[in-house]
Order: structure tokens, then sequence, then C-alpha cells
């Protein structure tokens, strides 16, 4: 019998792709390469997406959601609805530590995004993968225009 070598399944990759994409990962390191200051860093990581992800993981656990990417449309409002005051709650740490104002205003961007697509899940199956991808892409190429071919 011959060895040939494993190949890469589409559905393994699609799974690596969606980690890799995945928010938890894509808006820390977003904000770090836009602040390049690790307090503000931190406040989003320890304010929003710590949080986000014990509270989804406990969700899947307990099958309140059927994967930790809540991909089912009728499961997305209530990640909407946790996700909504984790980010006012970054946004107002960061107030009280001093954030500047486009730190702010990209607080303010990120929790209008939430308010958009929790208003648009009642007709829409919206990708928060998409929608936080696009976020941090359009965040990048407006503080470092020569990212923008590499983030298309």
């Amino acid at each position: 019998m011959e060895d040939r070598p494993s190949r890469l399944s589409s559905t393994t990759l699609a799974r690596a792709l969606s980690i890799a994409g995945h928010p938890f990962v894509l808006i820390p390191l977003t904000v770090a390469a836009a602040t390049r200051n690790w307090i503000w860093t931190s406040v989003i990581a320890a304010g929003t997406i710590l949080p986000m992800l014990v509270i989804t993981l406990r969700n899947v656990r307990r099958g309140v959601w059927s994967d930790a990417d809540v991909s089912r449309h009728e499961e997305r409002g209530g990640l909407y609805r946790v996700a909504f005051p984790l980010v006012a709650l970054s946004g107002l740490l960061l107030w009280l530590l001093g954030a500047g104002p486009r730190m702010m205003r990209g607080i303010e961007a990120a929790a209008a995004m939430l308010a958009l697509g929790l208003l648009g899940n009642r007709f829409l199956k919206i990708s928060l993968h998409l929608m936080a991808a696009a976020y941090c892409a359009v965040t990048i190429a407006w503080l470092y225009p020569h990212t923008l071919y590499a983030l298309l």
C-alpha cells in the first residue's frame, strides 16, 4: 500500500480560517495594532473578549447555543444582548482610564455595529465574524493605508 500525504479537508481549512478570523482573535489584535497600547488592549480583552468567551463556552456546554460561533440565527439575539453591555462596560472603563477620542469613537462604532446587528438579526443572518473582520479591516486600513491591498 502506497503512503499518500494527508490532504487538508475543506472543513478543516474552513474551521482553521474561522478560528484565525474569530472576533475573539481579531479584535484584540486590531486594538493592539491601532493603539500600540497594552492597557487599552487589556481593557478590551478583559472587559469584552474574556467574558464573552466564558459566556459562550458556558452557553454551549449548557446547550443554550449550538456552537461557539453561535451559528444559528435564532441564537444570535442572545449573543448580541450579552455583547452590547460588555462593549459599553469596556467603553466606560476606557473613558475612566482616560482613553483618547479616537479610542472612544472606536468603541462607539463597535456599539453601533452591534446595535445594527441586533436590529437586523430579525430579518437577516448576519455573520458576526464578517462584521468584526470588516470593522477591524477598516480600522487598520484607515490607520495604515499601505495595508489596504493586503487586507482586501
